[in-house]
């Protein structure tokens, strides 16, 4: 009898723990996306620019706030890292390219570093407010100079 107390209690605190109980859902959306323009190496102290060109094909009509997510590995690099991104919207089925400036301060010891980019967008109405995230990741490894 015991054995099942703890059962149905371990379940009911996870089910509180859970975010979308809470009302805060992740839910994934489809699509494709390509870098374009991107550099092979980078001069620390000189942004350079490039394009990710995003197609959205499944998910709610209309995202807002969408933006890019990049991450930097090694994560020591990140505080010689300025990434440059505006969100923006988009609608179900279009395409659209989203410019990116990136500036390496000359400072950094790093050689070499590894952009993980994502893309997240909200989504509001009446029956629900969600965070849309990717459900793919694109990367890159970047030579510094």
């Amino acid at each position: 009898m015991k054995i099942y107390l703890l059962i149905i209690l371990s379940v009911a605190i996870s089910g509180l723990l859970t975010p979308s109980v809470f009302g805060v859902a992740e839910e994934l959306i489809q699509g494709s996306s390509s870098l374009e323009l991107l550099p092979t190496e980078i001069t620390p102290g000189n942004p350079v620019s490039f394009e990710i060109k995003f197609q959205y094909t499944e998910g709610p009509y209309a995202l807002d706030n969408f933006v890019p997510v990049i991450e930097i590995s090694p994560s020591s690099a990140s505080p010689h890292v300025k990434i440059d991104v505006e969100s923006t919207d988009v609608t179900y089925g279009q395409i659209i390219r989203i410019p990116v400036t990136l500036t390496i301060d000359p400072q950094i010891e790093h050689e070499k570093i590894y952009l993980s980019i994502s893309f997240t967008g909200d989504y509001f109405s009446s029956h629900s407010d969600a965070t849309y995230k990717s459900a793919w990741i694109e990367s890159v490894i970047i030579d510094i100079v």
